[in-house]
């Protein structure tokens, strides 16, 4: 399955001849995580390569001026901008000491970019692209063992919950789907939700890491509502609906 994938993506790169990792998770409807892996597997056996922005056929040259293509990597570009300015926020609420969770999603990894002078962390995980950086990264990662969902790059499952079950953490930092008044926050896979359900459980503060596109979303699975957290982290200004909610249930807002 993943060997006719790449081919397909191969072929459709090699036929369009520059395109965003955008246009890949569009195109063959997958996740960034899974067309990271495939584009990073084709360009390790130099059959594409990567460019700002995108990436080519590994014979081609030079970017084509096509204004759609421009477009599409602006547009990955800011969302990339946007996922490591939640990052670096994030980072400013853990200090030296601290024993975190890091959930699963592609916003919550970018909080590792910015811990390496944060001293005598252990971050417990079950977000296989936190566990792959640890050669890079100083302080202890704990990888909760369970079933891998290739989709989200996590493990999950009752062993992944039972061992969040017995931990005593401070401070938490997961994803969501969705982020609504009426309905809090939601994620689409069942696993997820219960996963950080427990989380809400066992964590002294709890911190919601989502770009702008998830407010006013809903999602399948409710796994908090407002007076469960303890703050969001976001790229842009939330509206003043959301601000109350936060200011009556004590909830910070970072942005």
């Amino acid at each position: 399955m993943k060997a006719k994938r790449e081919l397909e993506i191969l072929n459709y790169i090699n036929k369009v001849e520059v395109c965003s990792y955008d246009d890949i998770c569009k195109k063959f409807n997958i996740s960034i995580s899974t067309a990271r892996r495939d584009i990073n597997s084709l360009a390790k056996e130099k059959h594409i390569k990567k460019v700002h922005g995108g990436f080519v056929p590994y014979a081609y040259t030079s970017l084509p001026k096509n204004k759609k293509l421009q477009k599409n990597i602006q547009s990955e570009n800011a969302v990339s901008s946007s996922f490591d300015h939640i990052g670096k926020l994030a980072a400013t609420l853990i200090k030296a000491g601290d024993i975190i969770y890091i959930g699963s999603g592609t916003t919550t990894s970018t909080i590792l970019n910015h811990l390496n002078n944060v001293s005598d962390l252990i971050i417990v995980t079950n977000n296989l692209l936190i566990a792959t950086s640890i050669l890079k990264f100083s302080n202890e990662i704990i990888l909760i063992g369970g079933r891998i969902n290739s989709h989200s790059m996590s493990t999950v499952g009752v062993s992944v919950i039972d061992d969040i079950s017995n931990m005593n953490i401070l401070k938490a930092f997961i994803g969501c789907n969705g982020i609504s008044i009426k309905n809090g926050f939601s994620n689409l896979e069942n696993d997820e939700a219960y996963i950080k359900k427990a989380i809400l459980k066992s964590t002294k503060e709890i911190y919601i890491m989502a770009d702008q596109s998830k407010f006013d979303a809903i999602s399948l699975h409710t796994f908090a509502n407002f007076q469960d957290i303890d703050g969001i982290i976001t790229d842009v200004e939330p509206n003043d609906t959301y601000k109350k909610i936060c200011e009556e249930n004590h909830v910070k807002l970072l942005y």
